[in-house]
């Protein structure tokens, strides 16, 4: 066999499907098409927040995949980042941020300490909604020098390991999923190469995507590059969710057989 239907008069048609398989992919990409949606709205939680504003903006890309260049990690998060909310009163930013600047020395974390445990200990803290990212051994014995003085280091945006961890997921499982719609869209009743170009985008686009994700450890620039590769991404996807679904379910262009 010389290929996948060179003859397109070979090729089985999405149309011509019986219900219930006409049902089971629908069903499939229904489900996928709600993950894809469900996935940019993580994106928009855990993204679009980074410079203090929920919506999502170049400057939370850049935050995040590049850092805040001249500022430490604390001290971006609590003045005009992510954190900002939880810290309130500017006197007591303040205090976070020079602390964080000027070395974050244990001599001086009494006053940084003060702050920390009115605000920010009850989440991070284990059980707390921060865990992850822990300030002191339990809530009630309040900060910690060694574990805050971790996160008062400079800002470059999202460690080398999430990265890696974030890298190794998207890859794996939007690779495998793009390669089932794909599969599914190689029936529809469309022009080889709109075809070939459709299921090509939201590869073409996620490497794009998450190209930038490490080239905007060089240069902030690159956050274009996660962009443009976001919308290919979405693009691409939307086609292939959308175009089977209506080839099976919409109306039959005239003359068709099936």
């Amino acid at each position: 066999m010389d290929g996948l239907w060179r003859d397109d008069a070979e090729r089985p048609s999405l149309r011509a499907l019986e219900p219930p398989a006409r049902i089971l992919l629908s069903l499939f990409l229904l489900a996928a098409g709600a993950g894809i949606a469900v996935g940019e709205e993580n994106v928009l939680a855990t993204v679009g927040a980074a410079d203090g504003d929920p919506a999502l903006s170049l400057e939370d890309l850049r935050r995040t995949y590049h850092g805040r260049p001249g500022w430490t990690l604390l001290g971006s998060k609590v003045d005009g980042g992510s954190m900002e909310k939880h810290v309130p009163i500017p006197s007591e930013r303040r205090t976070l941020v020079d602390w964080a600047r000027a070395g974050a020395r244990r001599g001086d974390f009494d006053a940084a300490r003060a702050v920390l445990d009115a605000r920010c200990v009850r989440c991070h803290s284990p059980g707390g909604e921060k865990e992850d990212a822990p300030f002191a051994a339990s809530r009630e014995a309040g900060a910690v020098h060694a574990l805050v003085a971790n996160h008062a280091g400079p800002d470059r945006g999202m460690t080398l390991a999430k990265r890696s961890t974030t890298t190794h997921a998207h890859l794996l499982g939007m690779g495998t999923l793009f390669l089932a719609l794909g599969a599914v869209f190689l029936l529809t009743n469309t022009r080889r190469g709109t075809r070939a170009a459709v299921v090509a985008a939201p590869f073409v686009g996620m490497a794009l995507n998450i190209g930038g994700w490490w080239l905007a450890i060089l240069s902030p620039a690159f956050v274009w590059g996660i962009v443009l590769g976001g919308a290919i991404t979405a693009a691409g996807a939307a086609a292939l969710v959308v175009r089977p679904l209506w080839e099976m379910w919409g109306p039959a262009p005239k003359g068709l057989r099936v």
